[in-house]
């Protein structure tokens, strides 16, 4: 494990995972001075019958709903967030749940630093430009955790804010809420989850607390991520994967972007193709591009990817050539995993400027490495 004599981190939910966990979120409420939420969620989520269940577990609690939205479409504009703000304020709320992912989560961050602050959400496009705390916030993921769903990132109609305030305050993860709608769902999830940690993990910025969480995060991938993405609907398997998000976010908010979820997601915003699809179809080549370039793999990636025993078994100067081997097997042994970028017919032209798109954003990202990444994707 690396050993930094300075380092920072910060992840700010409380989070609740089990057979009762939304149960325990009016307690939680209760913390804040909070008992009037408005929970905001899909139509598709709503007509599933998860709202059900999530109001049941809220009955015998002080905790009464002051309103209730399920309309959320998949692309949540900044008109409709505006007009949530205000039906939050019309009906007395004090804090905000967001039952789903993606874009009932951005939208719940985008309305809660309306009500907040009291000023347009466009205000504060950009890095660190929240001042102080929001209203309380709790997520409760169903299934296909977005990328930035349990961080401090919210992506409104193009515009990014990143700030520690927009973290989720508790993540409530239950299993009468997690289920995988399909295979391809559940397998673009895992991969942003795959992504996330394996870059932090192998990032020379990591520390003795992302690598807690990335370790966390790819021993629960290694054990699960097979069953989870073949039968997206197996209790255990989503449960697993969902705390694998959630570790996996945590180690990612406290590093830079890697290569894989820079290009992954830029280029999901170009094809329209899921993020974690894109970083799958990345990944083996960003790992045989580190290894052309003789950066090194930790010997340590043996031990959290397979265990103990092998780990001791192995020979010592043997064990980072077999942790980025038994990297390389898990990625493979991923059912739907995409064969590189041609299989997503990414055209070379689209490929160029998704490099153009990090190479301006994220500054320590080389534009001579992207382009060799992509090249070897192709």
């Amino acid at each position: 494990m690396r050993s930094q004599s300075e380092y920072g981190f910060f992840y700010q939910p409380k989070i609740m995972s089990g057979i009762a966990a939304m149960e325990n979120i009016p307690v939680e409420l209760d913390g804040f001075n909070a008992r009037h939420p408005f929970v905001i969620t899909s139509k598709e989520i709503s007509s599933s019958g998860l709202v059900k269940k999530f109001v049941k577990a809220l009955y015998d609690s002080n905790t009464i709903i002051g309103a209730l939205y399920d309309g959320v479409p998949a692309y949540a504009g900044i008109a409709l967030i505006r007009e949530l703000a205000q039906f939050y304020r019309d009906r007395g709320c004090d804090s905000i749940i967001a039952i789903g992912t993606g874009s009932i989560v951005d939208a719940a961050k985008g309305i809660n630093i309306i009500v907040s602050t009291g000023k347009d959400v466009l205000e504060f496009e950009g890095k660190n430009t929240i001042a102080g705390h929001l209203k309380p916030f709790v997520v409760v993921p169903t299934a296909n955790i977005a990328p930035y769903d349990l961080t401090g990132f919210a992506a409104l109609e193009g515009k990014e804010l990143v700030s520690d305030y927009l973290f989720p305050d508790i993540i409530a993860i239950d299993t009468r809420m997690i289920r995988g709608c399909c295979s391809e769902s559940a397998c673009a999830t895992a991969l942003v989850s795959l992504t996330q940690a394996v870059e932090a993990f192998l990032s020379p910025r990591s520390n003795h607390l992302t690598d807690a969480y990335a370790s966390m995060a790819l021993r629960i991938i290694a054990d699960h991520i097979v069953k989870a993405v073949k039968r997206p609907r197996n209790k255990k398997a989503s449960m697993a994967m969902a705390n694998a998000a959630v570790a996996s976010a945590a180690a990612f908010h406290n590093q830079l972007p890697g290569p894989v979820h820079a290009l992954g997601m830029a280029l999901a915003k170009l094809t329209g193709h899921l993020p974690g699809l894109c970083m799958g179809a990345l990944l083996p080549a960003a790992l045989k591009f580190r290894a052309m370039k003789k950066e090194p793999f930790r010997s340590d990636l043996l031990l959290v990817i397979e265990g103990a025993d092998r780990y001791a078994e192995t020979a010592e100067n043997d064990r980072a050539n077999k942790g980025e081997a038994a990297l390389m097997n898990l990625i493979s042994s991923i059912p739907g995993i995409p064969e590189g970028l041609f299989s997503l017919k990414v055209p070379r032209h689209t490929a160029g400027e998704a490099i153009a798109l990090v190479a301006t954003k994220e500054s320590a990202l080389k534009k001579q490495d992207l382009e060799e990444l992509i090249t070897m994707a192709l």
